[in-house]
């Protein structure tokens, strides 16, 4: 009795490792393909804004920087917190807004507290160019950043 359950357990344990490499065969045989996703953590400078409108993007260059001076940027850091600082006519720093940001797929959610400031949605990300859109006043708005 002892030996036929032996036996028993034996061949439970080879029918599972058997199904267990044809399993892996099977996943094996699909090709799948990871890509890294790049890094929103940095700073990133304003370079076009616009709106979509009929479906269409209407883009210009961000005009709102001071000619001389720093350009406009949102800084989005490891640990949550994001700033965005923009410049006076006199090169000095003009404001300096403050929140919390956390992603969630392709969406960039940015908070005071616990309330949702705005929330943006990614249309297109590599390591130096960042374009996102957003709704404000029921206009769908879009703001294109850059970082070298």
């Amino acid at each position: 009795m002892k030996h036929q359950m032996k036996k028993a357990i034996i061949l439970l344990m080879s029918i599972a490792s058997l199904s267990s490499i044809y399993s892996c065969t099977k996943e094996n045989d699909q090709t799948t393909s990871i890509v890294a996703t790049p890094k929103i953590e940095g700073k990133w400078f304003i370079i076009k804004q616009g709106e979509i409108k009929n479906g269409e993007e209407i883009l210009q260059d961000f005009t709102d920087n001071q000619p001389g001076c720093s350009k406009n940027y949102y800084t989005f850091d490891t640990d949550g917190n994001m700033s965005s600082t923009s410049f006076s006519s006199n090169c000095q720093i003009n404001s300096v807004e403050k929140a919390t940001w956390k992603r969630e797929g392709n969406i960039i959610k940015l908070y005071e507290k616990d309330t949702i400031l705005k929330t943006f949605e990614i249309i297109k990300h590599t390591d130096t160019e960042l374009k996102m859109k957003f709704i404000q006043n029921n206009v769908v708005l879009i703001i294109v950043f850059s970082r070298n």
